[in-house]
């Protein structure tokens, strides 16, 4: 049932961003060219607070519900996540458009990132428990206790004029249905990714270091100390980082490195 939300989304990035006819794109290429299509929607239509309070309650792995009538850049913010979370891997259930006839999903007590267009009262009750992220109203509301990201007002200053120069460079894009980002705008992008990924990579690039070696048979196996881990950063980002330890999404990526 969920296969005409996913098409959807995959035919309108797709229409955003074809390539000129006779011209072979790799994998990597065209993943490339869907990051810098998704974070120049993101940053054009939210905040540079908002966009931190959604990569926020993604990384927590909440239960989320993006809003906008416009199916191009709802597709493109949720979309957005999973280039921004590399080198993470989001670990449950992401639809970029969810079906009207699939709005019950909204009660699955997993975590999910879901689009929905149109903002009915069935969609309203459903939601109130959810966190949710207004785009055409540029809003983001988390449920529930979130702390703070780690370093957030060093990571404000060094994003901020990052952010203001896709949105700058969108600011003369045409919104329906999609926005086809400049050459700037792109350029721009991935100078954005460049410098969320570093401090995404920051928080867990060191986790060797507080892991412990468990012969178990004739298999090694490395285990991570998480309180020494969290315990490793400054106490004000430490409720963060124990909450983020606790998600299958790190726990996933934790076991991926200590291999």
């Amino acid at each position: 049932a969920a296969a005409p939300a996913h098409a959807s989304a995959s035919t309108s990035a797709s229409a955003a961003s074809s390539p000129p006819p006779g011209c072979v794109v790799t994998p990597a290429e065209e993943a490339a060219h869907m990051e810098t299509w998704t974070v120049s929607a993101l940053c054009s239509t939210l905040s540079l607070e908002n966009v931190l309070l959604l990569l926020n309650g993604a990384l927590l792995e909440r239960q989320m519900v993006v809003l906008c009538p416009n199916l191009g850049e709802l597709s493109a913010v949720v979309l957005s996540v999973t280039a921004l979370l590399r080198p993470l891997q989001w670990q449950s259930l992401m639809l970029p458009v969810l079906p009207q006839s699939m709005i019950s999903f909204l009660d699955a007590p997993v975590p999910f990132i879901v689009g929905v267009q149109h903002k009915t009262a069935e969609v309203r009750s459903r939601s109130s428990h959810l966190s949710r992220v207004n785009v055409y109203k540029d809003e983001v509301k988390l449920h529930g206790s979130n702390p703070a990201l780690p370093r957030l007002k060093e990571l404000t200053t060094v994003l901020r004029p990052l952010h203001a120069a896709v949105a700058d460079a969108m600011s003369g894009s045409s919104r329906h249905p999609i926005a086809e980002p400049t050459a700037a705008a792109r350029r721009a992008s991935r100078a954005f990714l460049i410098a969320w990924r570093e401090y995404l990579g920051a928080l867990v690039n060191n986790l060797r270091a507080y892991a412990i070696t468990d012969m178990n048979g004739r298999e090694k196996m490395s285990i991570l100390l998480k309180d020494s881990f969290v315990d490793s950063f400054s106490r004000s980002d430490r409720p963060f980082m124990k909450a983020f330890c606790e998600t299958q999404m790190f726990g996933e990526y934790a076991d991926e490195q200590l291999k």
